[in-house]
C-alpha cells in the first residue's frame, strides 16, 4: 500500500473485515501501518504550521527530509551540510529550492524558524541541540541520542533550560507494530517472559559503513575543521568524514548503530526502562580489518530483573534482524 493512499471507508471495512476473519481463523494480528499515518486533507492554519531547517542532508537527512514531505503543516525553509555537494542533495529530496549553508548557525539565528531536524555524525549532536535549544527551536536529532552519556546529560539540561521540545527520533520507539507487541506481552499472552532474542546481521560494504568517496571530496568543499571541532585535531581525512561510524571519535560502531535498535525495541516491548544488573560481552573484528575501532561482531548476554536478553549484531552474515520472546 502507497504512503499516499487514503483510508476510504470501503478499505477501512475491508480491512477490518479481514482482520476478523485472520483472527478467527489464526488468532493473529493484522495491521497495515502505511494506512494509520496522520492524513488530513483540510488546510493547516498557518499560526499552526512548522517551519524547520534541516542540519545535515547525507542519506539518512535526505530520507528524513522526504519523509517531511508526508507531514501536513511542515515546512522545511533551509538546509545546512558542511559538503557542498549535500546541498544539492538535500534540495533533490525536497524537490525545491531552499537556501543552503555550510553554517548552522545562520540557520538558528533565523526567527522565522521554529524547529530543527539533526541529522549528524554522533560527537555533534551535543553541540547543535545545546545551541539549537537555546536559539529557542525545539529539536528532532537522530538516533543515538549522544555520542557519550555526559552529552546527553548535557542535551538534556539544554532542553529543560530553554523549555523546548527535544524528541531522539529511534523507529522501533514509535513503531505502532512495536507498541501493539508491547500490548501483546503485557497482557500475558506470551506467558512468563524469560528470554528476549534480537538479531542483526548485514553484509556488505555499505552495511559495514564502507560508504564510497565521491572522486572530487576534498578540503575545498568539505569544512573538516568545524567537522573536527568535538574531536581530536587531525589531518584531512574523507575516509573519517564519510564513513564516520567505524572510528570512536565520532561514532559507536554496531552499539550506536544496530545494538541501539534491537535495544529499544526489546525496552518498548517488554516495558523495561532500567539498565541491567549484569552483562557479559564478547565479538572481535574479522573481515573489515580497514583501520577502524570498532569490531564488525558482537554478542552480548543481558541480566535484567525479570528475564535474559541475547542481543548480537554481525556485518558478516546476511541473517537480517531478527527478534523473539
Amino acid at each position: 500500500m502507497g504512503v499516499g493512499r487514503r483510508v476510504t471507508r470501503r478499505n477501512f471495512l475491508g480491512l477490518t473485515a479481514k482482520a476478523a476473519a485472520a483472527g478467527v481463523a489464526a488468532r493473529a494480528t493484522v495491521l497495515e501501518p502505511a494506512w494509520l499515518r496522520a492524513q488530513t486533507s483540510a488546510p493547516v492554519a498557518p499560526s499552526d504550521r512548522v517551519r524547520f531547517v534541516a542540519i545535515g542532508t547525507g542519506t539518512r537527512g535526505c530520507d528524513l527530509l522526504e519523509a517531511s514531505q508526508h507531514i501536513p503543516g511542515a515546512e522545511c525553509v533551509a538546509i545546512c551540510d558542511l559538503y557542498e555537494a549535500r546541498h544539492q542533495a538535500g534540495q533533490e529530496a525536497l524537490g525545491r529550492s531552499v537556501p543552503a549553508t555550510g553554517h548552522y548557525q545562520e540557520l538558528l539565528d533565523r526567527k522565522d524558524v521554529d524547529a530543527v531536524l539533526i541529522a549528524v555524525p554522533d560527537h555533534q549532536h551535543r553541540r547543535i541541540v545545546a545551541d539549537a535549544c537555546a536559539a529557542g527551536k525545539d529539536v528532532y536529532c537522530e538516533k543515538p541520542m549522544s555520542h557519550t552519556v555526559e552529552d546527553g546529560f548535557a542535551m538534556i539540561a539544554a532542553a529543560e533550560k530553554g523549555n523546548r521540545i527535544l524528541q531522539i527520533g529511534s523507529q522501533r520507539v514509535s513503531s505502532i507494530l512495536y507498541l501493539k507487541a508491547r500490548e501483546i506481552v503485557s497482557a500475558g499472552k506470551l506467558g512468563q517472559l524469560t528470554l528476549v532474542d534480537a538479531s542483526w546481521g548485514r553484509n556488505s560494504a555499505s552495511g559495514a559503513w564502507v560508504y564510497p568517496i565521491p572522486p572530487g571530496a576534498s578540503e575545498a568543499n568539505i569544512d573538516w575543521k568545524t567537522f573536527l571541532e568535538d574531536a581530536p585535531t587531525r589531518p584531512f581525512d574523507p575516509v573519517r568524514f564519510f564513513r564516520w561510524r567505524c572510528f570512536d571519535d565520532y561514532g559507536e560502531g554496531l552499539a550506536g548503530d544496530l545494538f541501539v535498535h534491537l535495544l529499544s525495541g526489546m525496552q518498548v516491548i517488554t516495558g523495561v526502562n532500567t539498565y541491567p544488573s549484569r552483562a557479559y560481552s564478547t565479538g572481535g573484528l574479522f573481515r573489515f580489518k580497514d583501520g577502524r575501532d570498532f569490531p564488525d561482531m558482537i554478542y552480548t548476554l543481558y541480566d535484567y530483573p525479570d528475564f535474559r536478553a541475547s542481543i548480537h549484531c554481525n556485518l558478516n552474515n546476511d541473517s537480517g534482524e531478527h527478534l523473539a520472546f
